[in-house]
């Protein structure tokens, strides 16, 4: 059984360049995957995203918990255009009340492992997951992406690969709307969101490029069933910079 997530990599990543090709495998363990609905015209979002920011202190950063932030769009209207929101970050987000994963549709709102999570307002922390599944193996090449993740072929289901780009010590000064005057600080916001539909958990498709430019960068990869947005399992690391 692995025990560790394991990342292989031959080439300093240089977006916009070819790149040889970086693998990434997961362990069996399930990481906590927290998902982080928010928006730069929110005014209570900003204490959401500094806990989000926190995760980047865990040792068990991208071994034992994920963390993501997708800016939904529908705040744009109301005094400033977060250059990060995309509707269909928006429609995940209402996607997962749809299918009766949270209650509401709101900002802040945090998503861990599918399930609505209301810690936040409480103070609470978040407790990481303890479950297992399949290895999830990813390589990709630039744009093009490989995957594999073992699944049910008697089961008839399709299954989801997620890919995302995560920018990461991004800056941004706010000059209208409610966060008027801030300078808000904001990590693993998601620049980039790819998804490719397979049967037979084999996956073989090109990605989407960051357009932001950020501190450092990461990518996240996970699988979900297609009628289902919740993470079954997970991989991510940091891209090496020159």
């Amino acid at each position: 059984m692995l025990k560790k997530f394991i990342v292989f990599s031959s080439l300093f990543l240089t977006f916009g360049l070819q790149a040889e090709t970086i693998k990434l495998q997961s362990s069996t363990s399930v990481p906590t995957f927290v998902e982080l609905y928010t928006s730069q015209g929110c005014s209570s979002c900003p204490p959401a995203d500094k806990l989000l920011n926190s995760i980047k202190k865990d040792k068990k950063l991208f071994t034992e918990i994920i963390p993501i932030a997708f800016h939904v769009d529908y705040w744009d209207r109301l005094g400033w255009k977060d250059p990060f929101a995309s509707p269909e970050h928006t429609e995940r987000q209402r996607y997962y009340y749809q299918t009766s994963n949270t209650g509401q549709v709101y900002t802040p709102q945090f998503v861990i492992n599918g399930e609505e999570w209301r810690g936040f307002f409480k103070g609470k922390k978040i407790q990481k997951n303890k479950s297992d599944a399949s290895i999830l193996n990813l390589e990709f090449t630039g744009q093009s992406v490989k995957a594999n993740y073992p699944i049910n072929a008697a089961s008839n289901e399709s299954y989801n690969l997620h890919i995302a780009y995560l920018g990461i010590g991004l800056e941004t000064e706010i000059k209208r709307g409610e966060n008027h005057g801030k300078t808000l600080k904001q990590d693993f916001v998601a620049l980039t969101h790819d998804v490719n539909n397979s049967k037979n958990g084999e996956w073989s498709f090109d990605i989407s490029q960051p357009a932001y430019e950020a501190e450092e960068y990461a990518i996240v990869a996970w699988v979900s069933q297609t009628d289902n947005a919740t993470p079954i399992q997970a991989v991510a690391s940091y891209i090496p910079s020159k």
